[in-house]
Formats: C-alpha cells, structure tokens, sequence
C-alpha cells in the first residue's frame, strides 16, 4: 500500500472530459489518483441523488502520466460515483475529494505545475 494520500476526481461532465485527466495528471505525482465519474454528461446534477440511477460501476484503462491506470465509470451523478468511490472502490479513505469544474482545465494547461497549489483551496474540500 503506498504511503501517498488518496484523492478521488469527479466531474460532471463525464469520464471522458479532458479537464478530468488535466486535473488528474497534475496531482498524479503528489498522490494516489482515483478517478470515479459519470459514464455520461450530468451538468447540473451535481448533489443529486435520484432513485431512478441505476449506479452501475464500469471499470476502465486509462493511460495518464505514463501509465495505465483503472478508472471507473458510473451510471450516475457526481454525488453518487463519489459514494461509490468512497465506500466501495478506494483502497482506504480518500484524504480529499476534487469535483472538477468548467475552469480547471484551463488553470491546468497553463502552468501544470502549480495547478495543484492553485486549485486546493477553492476546490478541495478535505475529510479530516
């Protein structure tokens, strides 16, 4: 098990958004990335939790910062591939969960090496 935090990434815009792998690939050296997202665009469900989702978990490849990695898509929200990422797919508990807006992917693009710096406070909300 490494000794690197977890940090879980979601958006609402769907696996395959770029700004999700932007965000990603900037922080993938500071820690364990865990990328849970909707299978498909959800803006504007954000929070939502309805009983009509049917929350099924596809796991997938991506290849980022080099290597390939598991990825997982969710029949969902952005709140619910969350708790599935949570309760059911990290390894341990995530120190930090980044739900990825509209803006990021440009902040990234500029200067990915600051992006982390830059993004935790307005972003990041922490569980400990």
């Amino acid at each position: 098990m490494s000794d690197k935090p977890i940090i879980l990434f979601t958006n609402d815009d769907g696996i395959a958004s770029p700004g999700l792998w932007a965000a990603a690939e900037a922080f993938a050296d500071l820690c364990e990335v865990l990328v849970v997202a909707p299978r498909e665009q959800q803006s504007g469900m954000g929070r939502s939790l309805p009983v009509t989702s049917e929350g099924r978990i596809y796991e997938q490849k991506h290849i980022f910062s080099g290597s390939e990695v598991t990825v997982y898509a969710v029949d969902g929200t952005p709140a619910q591939a969350v708790q599935h990422g949570v309760l059911e797919l990290a390894a341990r508990l995530p120190s930090l969960v980044g739900s990825i807006t509209a803006t990021i992917p440009a902040m990234v693009r500029r200067s990915p090496a600051r992006s982390a710096q830059r993004l935790k406070r307005p972003v990041w909300a922490s569980r400990h």
